[in-house]
């Protein structure tokens, strides 16, 4: 898929990205980051006949100011499209670098950081068979992120609750 057409597929879940809820992370315990517990689901109305656009996320957040280091968002596009995940990164990454991603340790593909704006840096990709399956049935998903000083920053997601949202999406 061109690097347009799947900027053009992910653009509702980057809208999405940048607004999920992160109150939730501010209720657990104090700790440096963590994420926001499970994954949220969120839909909206896209039109006059009344289909829903659902997407669900989950973010990692600074505990003490709420401050969000990373989401996560994933849409199912239609029902014969791979579901897309889209990255919200913070500024300040070594760029080159890339987003080094896995699944309960397994490494997948790098992600090339798509673009940034002022809300942060974006990789997206589609979620094909193989990789849909790793989410379902893992435990934690892995991000490894490079600063400015070439120094690896590693956040990672809960995959607890990730096939129940994921089966709303494709309700």
């Amino acid at each position: 898929m061109p690097l347009s057409q799947l900027r053009a597929a992910l653009a509702p879940a980057l809208a999405l990205a940048v607004i999920s809820p992160l109150a939730p992370a501010q209720e657990r315990p104090a700790s440096p980051a963590q994420a926001v517990p499970n994954w949220l689901v969120n839909c909206t109305n896209t039109g006059a006949d009344g289909a829903l656009q659902c997407s669900m996320s989950q973010s990692v957040v600074l505990t003490a100011t709420g401050e969000r280091l990373l989401s996560v968002t994933i849409q199912k596009p239609g029902e014969q499209d791979d579901p897309t995940m889209m990255v919200t990164l913070p500024h300040g990454l070594f760029l080159p670098a890339g987003v080094q991603m896995s699944v309960d340790s397994e490494a997948r593909d790098p992600l090339e950081v798509q673009t940034c704006e002022a809300a942060g840096c974006y990789a997206g990709l589609r979620i094909e068979s193989a990789l849909l399956v790793a989410l379902r049935t893992g435990s934690e998903l892995t991000f490894v992120i490079m600063d400015l000083q070439k120094r690896d920053i590693t956040l990672a997601l809960t995959l607890d609750g990730f096939a129940d949202a994921y089966a709303t999406l494709s309700r």
